[in-house]
């Protein structure tokens, strides 16, 4: 792990991971396993990790304990061997999707992360980043209504630099 890398140090901020290329407004997906799918398709596409399998299996097996926090929230996050930089999904279904919340409500809003094994100290804290973020009904509203990728965008970062 290169710590000089903005990416992969502790140094990194939730605001250094929004990426417009990296934001799905609509999700197609149904089930939890598709939905994470879809999301880290997004990551494959823009070379963030060379494949999805082992990303899509180490978020799986975190998924055991679950992620989805409740009002309509899940941030799928999981140590990935051979990732060699934290990225981000952000992704947002209309419909809902069944993810295991402890309120027992669909999800809709999804922070998916994927890190580089033994970066234990970025993870937590870009965690308890979105948790503070999502905490906010507004923010959650926000972005619920935005329809473009360029929305939700604007609006996250908006928050996460104070300007909302």
């Amino acid at each position: 792990m290169d710590l000089s890398n903005p990416k992969c140090s502790s140094r990194l901020e939730l605001a250094d991971l929004v990426d417009l290329s990296c934001i799905q407004p609509d999700l197609k997906a149904t089930t939890k396993e598709a939905a994470v799918e879809e999301m880290l398709e997004m990551l494959v596409a823009r070379r963030r990790i060379t494949e999805s399998r082992d990303a899509f299996n180490a978020l799986m097996e975190r998924e055991i304990v679950g992620t989805a926090i409740g009002r309509g929230v899940a941030f799928p996050h999981a140590e990935v061997q051979g990732v060699d930089e934290t990225s981000m999904v952000v992704g947002v279904s209309r419909a809902g999707i069944d993810f295991d919340a402890i309120d027992h409500e669909a999800v809709r809003l999804f922070f998916l992360f994927v890190f580089p094994k033994g970066d234990s100290v970025t993870r937590l804290r870009l965690i308890a980043q979105v948790m503070k973020l999502v905490r906010q009904s507004e923010v959650r509203e926000s972005i619920l209504k935005s329809t473009a990728a360029r929305e939700i965008q604007d609006c996250l970062l908006g928050y996460l630099r104070g300007g909302n």
